[in-house]
């Protein structure tokens, strides 16, 4: 088998296999229109390939030297009519390799690699009751909270830098004017330049929200394409069963404060308190009794245990608690 046969051959075998860049692809197609033969030859594997009798290297072996035989038979027939089919033949021949190396030529100026890398995406985690930090590969900064996860690439593309978040996250984005930084959020886009925003969205509560510190951040992701600009002080909240959203001014404490370990309760009813205690401190919390149906607690807690959290809100609440392995029981 001859050198360019070998090389159509390869392209060939990309191509179906779904393994092709597009300047492969590129290459390929000019090939295919050059001449009928070339057509065929492409036909007559892509027919085999598809074919669902034997395996497909199998197949292919066996029949590619007899597929370009023919062509050649073909050709050879047509010369000794007066056919100028080599002639045509090597001005196809030519021109696909004037093609090809052009078009590496433009990925090359563009500083585009000429084959396409599968970059390995990252994902971290945390279980109830844990917090952690992470460092993204462009120099962002990550403040993971409790039953929230962060997935991100190794090697961020060279026009976007793209993470996906579940649960709640703060960011502290590095700057760069030129390479957009996104994160992901259930079907909404958060976009910023050089921003230090939060977003959260636990999959047990019913609102999500984008809390913006600093910089600007573009929210999308809504029904007909709508998007809104942040500026920073505010927040967007979005009902997770609603297409429409609110802006409102921060509460700092209530945004930003868990990542300084302040655990906040602003007018929150039980169901709300007690979702709070179990993410934060890793317990499950089971009830003996009625709580109060005006729970309603106020407080702020700056890194505080459960025990003194506990002992504080009983002198309010009347209720008497205990601690079994990881269950924390409250009578009421």
């Amino acid at each position: 088998m001859g050198s360019f046969q070998q090389d159509i051959d390869h392209l060939i075998l990309l191509y179906l296999k779904g393994e092709a860049t597009q300047e492969q692809i590129a290459a390929l197609k000019y090939w295919i229109a050059a001449s009928e033969e070339n057509k065929l030859i492409f036909k007559s594997i892509q027919k085999i390939w598809e074919s669902e009798t034997s395996s497909n290297a199998i197949k292919l072996s066996a029949r590619r030297e007899e597929i370009w035989a023919a062509a050649s038979r073909k050709k050879t027939s047509l010369q000794r009519k007066g056919s100028p089919a080599k002639s045509v033949l090597w001005a196809a021949v030519l021109t696909f390799f004037l093609i090809f190396s052009a078009i590496a030529f433009y990925y090359r100026a563009n500083d585009e690699p000429p084959l396409e890398k599968t970059i390995s995406w990252l994902k971290k985690e945390n279980p109830a009751g844990q917090r952690s930090t992470h460092l993204l590969p462009d120099g962002t900064r990550v403040w993971l909270n409790a039953m929230s996860s962060l997935e991100y690439p190794e090697v961020f593309s060279d026009s976007i830098r793209r993470v996906k978040i579940t649960g709640e996250a703060y960011f502290d984005v590095a700057s760069n004017p030129i390479k957009p930084f996104i994160a992901e959020v259930q079907g909404i886009h958060v976009e910023a330049l050089g921003t230090a925003f939060n977003v959260k969205n636990f999959s047990n509560e019913s609102t999500r929200a984008v809390s913006l510190l600093e910089g600007r951040v573009r929210v999308s992701g809504f029904e007909k394409d709508q998007s809104y600009i942040l500026d920073p002080g505010y927040e967007i909240l979005m009902e997770k069963n609603r297409v429409d959203f609110h802006v409102q001014t921060i509460d700092f404490d209530a945004s930003f404060g868990w990542k300084e370990g302040i655990l906040m309760f602003n007018g929150d009813d039980f169901v709300t308190f007690k979702r709070s205690i179990e993410r934060w401190f890793g317990v499950t919390m089971k009830v003996t009794g009625d709580p109060p149906t005006d729970w309603n607690i106020r407080a702020k807690y700056y890194n505080e245990s459960l025990k003194n959290i506990l002992r504080d809100i009983s002198f309010n609440k009347n209720l008497d608690f205990e601690m079994v392995n990881k269950d924390l029981i409250l009578k009421f």
